[in-house]
């Protein structure tokens, strides 16, 4: 099962309903909006060449996670996208990720138009 310690998502109304479906768990993630795709992206991308630093202090262990909508170019489109800027990414459908040490940086594609 994966665990996240902080979630970017793409709009504010995913955040708030992200918040809600995950209220009352034992460790409640930091949820923060991103105003769109390619800016969830851009986090992702400038988490994992950062090498994977946690952006929220003190730093620690753990995932940071990306949720993004994968219409248009789909999960296979924006791996092979990212896959050309950025060396040992993993590839784990829906997961796209990258680790350094216990620490990973977690990109989540959900939902295709084919699907």
């Amino acid at each position: 099962m994966l665990r996240c310690d902080r979630i970017f998502v793409e709009g504010q109304s995913d955040a708030e309903l992200l918040k809600r479906l995950l209220s009352g768990h034992e460790t409640e993630p930091v949820i923060e909006s991103r105003g769109g795709k390619g800016n969830v992206i851009r986090e992702f991308i400038k988490g994992v060449n950062n090498d994977i630093k946690s952006s929220s202090p003190p730093l620690q262990s753990g995932n940071v996670c990306y949720i993004v909508d994968g219409d248009g170019e789909g999960y296979e489109g924006i791996y092979n996208n990212l896959a050309r800027t950025i060396s040992g990414l993993v590839k784990e459908p829906p997961y796209i990720k990258r680790c350094v040490g216990n620490l990973c940086r977690v990109l989540i594609v959900i939902g295709e138009e084919s699907n």
